[in-house]
């Protein structure tokens, strides 16, 4: 399980932009789950979901996410899996019951995707 990471103009290089495969995303509780599958060999990878810095509003909707990927130079021998859980709470708008979300990343064809989703939350 990770948090949502702010990204920045400082951050952008070391963060990572290496393809990645999302097989399935789904939303728990508070969480954005995902299933995924990369290439390497024999490096530790680094996954990430990020945003842009600041509050979210109402106006700020849907909240634009994109999953961001370090292989740090691994070679692309063997095709890995993974799971990995993001915190969703901290886009919660006082005053609604939800957000809506587009999450964008890059495949190993160099084109971006997208998947739209809902994180419904209780106002309790």
């Amino acid at each position: 399980m990770k948090n949502i990471f702010e990204i920045t103009p400082e951050t952008e290089d070391s963060i990572g932009n290496d393809p990645v495969i999302i097989k399935n995303m789904w939303v728990t509780d508070n969480f954005l789950n995902f299933e995924l599958s990369f290439w390497g060999n024999n490096k530790t990878h680094m996954v990430n979901l990020v945003k842009q810095p600041g509050e979210i509003t109402s106006e700020d909707l849907p909240v634009e996410l994109e999953i961001r990927h370090n292989k740090f130079d691994d070679e692309e021998l063997f095709r890995y899996s993974a799971y990995v859980s993001f915190d969703m709470s901290p886009l919660k708008i006082a005053g609604t019951d939800s957000v809506t979300f587009k999450v964008s990343g890059k495949n190993y064809d160099s084109v971006t995707y997208t998947h739209d989703g809902v994180y419904k939350y209780n106002t309790d």
